[in-house]
């Protein structure tokens, strides 16, 4: 029986931290230049900003389930879908790395060290494989099945 997997890649709290602080101090430049007010506003402007970019970034989802990948807004329809590798944080490091391959389908986030490889069996698509970053790569793999 295969379950399903259902992921948001938010953004870490440093992540959050910062762009509140990206609001502070573009507010304290503005004010230096301008009065309190105009500082204030533009302090809450950027750090608007900066929150919905980070909120944008993290708001990608990754779902596996018995029918297929959904990696963002790409989909991978289970009768494409070959081995599954799921991969560690050193696994991981490599498949980004030396093991590469520019012609993969890339889902990735740097707060996340560890994802899944997953191999394309279209003879009519170029893309070898999938990797897609996800903090549980086994219950990503075990949704998906065997995949041979």
């Amino acid at each position: 029986m295969n379950a399903e997997h259902s992921e948001r890649l938010t953004a870490p709290l440093p992540w959050w931290l910062i762009a509140v602080g990206t609001g502070a101090f573009t507010g304290w430049l503005v004010r230096v230049a301008t009065t309190f007010e105009i500082g204030l506003v533009a302090a809450v402007a950027a750090a608007a900003i900066a929150l919905a970019v980070v909120a944008a970034y993290g708001a990608v989802r990754v779902q596996a389930t018995p029918e297929g990948l959904r990696a963002g807004r790409a989909w991978l329809d289970r009768a494409h879908v070959g081995t599954i590798e799921p991969l560690d944080a050193e696994g991981w490091a490599r498949a980004l790395g030396r093991e590469g391959d520019v012609r993969a389908f890339t889902l990735t986030r740097p707060y996340i060290r560890t994802g899944v490889r997953v191999a394309v069996e279209d003879p009519a698509d170029p893309t070898p494989f999938w990797l897609v970053s996800t903090r549980f790569p086994a219950s990503v793999a075990r949704a998906l099945g065997d995949g041979s």
